[in-house]
Order: C-alpha cells, then sequence, then structure tokens
C-alpha cells in the first residue's frame, strides 16, 4: 500500500510544480527597481504576468535597406554576426526536420484511419477528425516547406 501512496504523491506533486513554473510576477521593490520572478513577494503588492503561449511565427528575413543608408546589421560586432547565422542555420535545420515530419504525416493520415493514443491504444478517427487532421497537416506542409 505504500507504493501507491508514495506514487500518488509523486505523481500530485509533479502536476503542482508544472503548474507554479508557468507564472511570472512583476513587482517593484522599494528602491523603484523592477522585477521580474517565478513567486510572488513575500510582501507587498505585485502584477501576475500572463504568458503569451504562441508558437512563433517564421517569415523572410528583413531586406536590407538602400543603398546609401547605413545598415543596423554592419554596424554589429562580427561575433554577434557569427551568434546570428548559428541561429539561421540551427533555425533551418529546425524547420527541414518540421517539413519532413509534415509530409510524413500528411502520408500517413491519408492512408491510415487508426493511431495510437498516449496509452498505446489503437483508436480509429472518425471522417471529421481526419480530415481536420489533414487540413492541420497541409498547413504545417505550408508554414515549414516553402
Amino acid at each position: 500500500m505504500k507504493p501507491v501512496i508514495l506514487f500518488s504523491l509523486l505523481i500530485s506533486s509533479l502536476f503542482t510544480a508544472s503548474s507554479t513554473i508557468a507564472a511570472t510576477y512583476k513587482w517593484t521593490d522599494e528602491k523603484g527597481n523592477v522585477h521580474y520572478t517565478q513567486h510572488p513577494p513575500a510582501d507587498g503588492s505585485y502584477e501576475r504576468m500572463k504568458v503569451d503561449k504562441s508558437r512563433p511565427t517564421y517569415g523572410e528575413p528583413e531586406t536590407p535597406p538602400p543603398t546609401g543608408q547605413p545598415s543596423t546589421a554592419t554596424t554589429k560586432s562580427s561575433s554577434n554576426g557569427a551568434v546570428v547565422k548559428d541561429e539561421l542555420a540551427k533555425n533551418a535545420e529546425i524547420r527541414t526536420k518540421n517539413c519532413e515530419s509534415a509530409k510524413k504525416n500528411l502520408e500517413i493520415l491519408t492512408v491510415y484511419k487508426r493511431y495510437k493514443d498516449k496509452d498505446g491504444n489503437v483508436v480509429r478517427m472518425d471522417d471529421n477528425e481526419r480530415a481536420q487532421k489533414i487540413e492541420e497537416a497541409k498547413q504545417n506542409i505550408s508554414e515549414f516547406c516553402e
């Protein structure tokens, strides 16, 4: 019986821990300094911040300014430029993997009507759910592959 209680406590603590991690608090100390923390201050007023959980957008890089005007990119140091290039390369690699995954998902969804859920059970999709997932796969392909 003890392992069951221990397991229940462990699971409940994981759920409470994940809910507290997501909160962000903004408060000002007596010197006027603004702080952003994951825990509210012990005393004083604070504001709970809403965290935007939307996905980042991927767009085309900014067009360079017309010739004759200084570019903000040229004023940065070369080491910063190397960091930017590394990040762009990583992003391109991630987009490629997402593209491949979206294409594979579309292929699977057009052939099969069954899938395994989180528990490993085989579940059959109805036509509406399948059409919705196919549309999502097509949107992901247009977002990541083009």
